[in-house]
């Protein structure tokens, strides 16, 4: 999941609200959701390539995600 907004709370509250026990701090921390600005996304790329040696990400929206992998170059 991934969404490029100034407003990342917003959109990791509705997420919580479709998955049923799923904790903000939860959806934050997560890899598989990415939420928040084009900077924020890139900083959380990074520190999860340093936590968990994820380096390869597969999105659906290459348009949407080309900024973030410009910023990531």
């Amino acid at each position: 999941m991934i969404q490029i907004t100034d407003d990342a709370d917003s959109a990791i509250g509705e997420l919580c609200e479709r998955v049923p026990g799923l904790t903000p701090e939860d959806a934050a921390a997560t890899p598989y959701a990415l939420f928040g600005t084009v900077d924020e996304i890139a900083d959380k790329l990074e520190r999860c390539r340093q936590r968990w040696g994820i380096s390869y990400f597969v999105v659906r929206d290459h348009e949407q995600f080309e900024p973030v992998i410009s910023k990531l170059r």
